[in-house]
C-alpha cells in the first residue's frame, strides 16, 4: 500500500508524509516479512530565490536473492537474512537566480541490521550493531539558454562503526552538459567513484579492491525532421566504470561498454 499527502501551512511553508507498506514472501523457502517506508518532510521558502528542505525518513533494503537462496546450492547463503533497516535526517538549502541554481546539502543515517559476510560461519548475516554514516553534498547547474545547460556535483561519505559496512564508494560526483545545435541534440556525461575495498576473507576470494571508477557517457540524437529521428548512444565509452564486487568473481563490471542505435519515426 502507498500513501500521500502534503499541507501548506502557507504560501512559504509546506509539510509533506508519505508511507508505502510491502510485503516479501519466499516460496522457496517459505518465509515472508512485512516492511515499510515513511517520510515526513517541511520545505520553507525564505524568498523567493532561497529555499530550505528537511526530512525524516525510515526506509529499508532488502536482501538479493543471491544472499538468501540455497537453489542453486549457495556456500555464503543464509534464508533467514533480514532486511537493512534505515533511519535518515537530511537537510538541503537551494538559491536560484535567474539562469543559476547553487545547492548545499547534508544527511546523517543510523543503519540497524547491516548484511556483511561473517567470517565464523561463512554465511551473510544481519550485523546488530548500529552504524552511523554521514554525507555531504554541493551541486551547481546553469542554463545558457532554454536548449543549453551543465550540471555538476560531488558528494563525500563517511561511515563510523564496523568496517565490514564499508561496502561502495565514499566520495564522488558527476559533470552533465547538454547541448542543441540545429537539428541535433548533444549529451555528454562523466560520472567519478573514489576507489575502495570491499571486506571479504581472504578464504573466499576477499578483501576485494574496487578502483575509482570514470564513467563517460555520450548521445546524439538527430531531428532529420518532424516524424524521423535517429539517435546513437555510447555508455561506459572508455571502459572505466567502478566495478561491482561479487564474491567469488572479484570485480566485475557494472556497466557494460556499448553503443546503441535507434530510429524513431512518428505518424
Amino acid at each position: 500500500g502507498y500513501a500521500e499527502e502534503s499541507f501548506n501551512i502557507d504560501q512559504n511553508n509546506l509539510l509533506i508524509g508519505t508511507l508505502k507498506i510491502d510485503n516479501y514472501h519466499d516460496n522457496y523457502n517459505s518465509g515472508s516479512s512485512t516492511e515499510y517506508i515513511a517520510r515526513a518532510g517541511y520545505i520553507h521558502l525564505f524568498s523567493p530565490s532561497l529555499s530550505s528542505k528537511f526530512f525524516i525518513a525510515r526506509t529499508y533494503l532488502y536482501p538479493g536473492f543471491a544472499y538468501t537462496s540455497t537453489f542453486p546450492n549457495s556456500y555464503f547463503s543464509n534464508p533467514s537474512l533480514g532486511a537493512e533497516h534505515f533511519n535518515h535526517y537530511s537537510t538541503e538549502f537551494k538559491y536560484q537566480s535567474n539562469s543559476n541554481t547553487a545547492k548545499i546539502g547534508g544527511a546523517y543515517a543510523t543503519i540497524k541490521d547491516n548484511i556483511v559476510f561473517d567470517s565464523s560461519t561463512y554465511t551473510f548475516i544481519n550485523n546488530r550493531q548500529k552504524i552511523d554514516t554521514f554525507r555531504m553534498y554541493a551541486g551547481y547547474s546553469h542554463a545558457f539558454n532554454a536548449l543549453n545547460s551543465m550540471s555538476a556535483e560531488i558528494y563525500t561519505t563517511n561511515f563510523m562503526g564496523d568496517n565490514r559496512v564499508k561496502k561502495s564508494s565514499m566520495n564522488g560526483g558527476y559533470i552533465r552538459i547538454i547541448n542543441t545545435i540545429g537539428r541535433f541534440d548533444i549529451f555528454n556525461e562523466i560520472i567519478y567513484r573514489s576507489s575502495y575495498t570491499y571486506p571479504l576473507p581472504a578464504s573466499i576470494g576477499g578483501p576485494i579492491r574496487i578502483k575509482a571508477g570514470f564513467d563517460y557517457n555520450m548521445g546524439v540524437k538527430w531531428n532529420v525532421n518532424h516524424a524521423l529521428t535517429l539517435s546513437l548512444k555510447g555508455e561506459n565509452i572508455f571502459g572505466k566504470a567502478s566495478k561491482t564486487p561479487i564474491y567469488g568473481l572479484g570485480g566485475t563490471d557494472n556497466i557494460d561498454t556499448r553503443v546503441v542505435f535507434q530510429a524513431g519515426y512518428f505518424f
